[in-house]
């Protein structure tokens, strides 16, 4: 059986499911051309998903990670609040898309 095509955003391909909340859910993207991985966190932008109180919190989330240029802290990369998501059914779904470095962890522990 042949793999599913890879779903993309622009550049980015759009890979596992890293994380979910309550109206957001964070997958791993990769640049088809630079191999750079990015944690996507995508947005619903239905009105009816998000409602007014929730759109502030998001514009300042991004406002506030904006500011931020910290060696061990998420930084914001890009963001797109016009993106076009494919989902897996082969719909199309209109979403605010933020794009994060990702950050690697070590444990320091023995």
């Amino acid at each position: 059986m042949a793999d599913p095509p890879q779903r993309m955003i622009g550049k980015w391909i759009i890979g596992e499911t890293l994380g979910e909340g309550g109206f957001s859910k964070v997958k791993l993207g990769t640049h088809c051309d630079t191999g750079r991985r990015v944690a996507l966190k995508i947005l619903q932008k239905n009105r009816y998903t998000m409602r007014d109180s929730q759109m502030k919190q998001v514009t300042a989330e991004i406002e506030a990670m904006s500011k931020i240029k910290r060696p061990n802290v998420i930084n914001l990369v890009d963001k797109d609040f016009h993106a076009i998501y494919p989902k897996s059914n082969g719909t199309k779904k209109r979403l605010c898309l933020l794009f994060w470095n990702l950050l690697t962890v070590v444990n320091t522990r023995a």
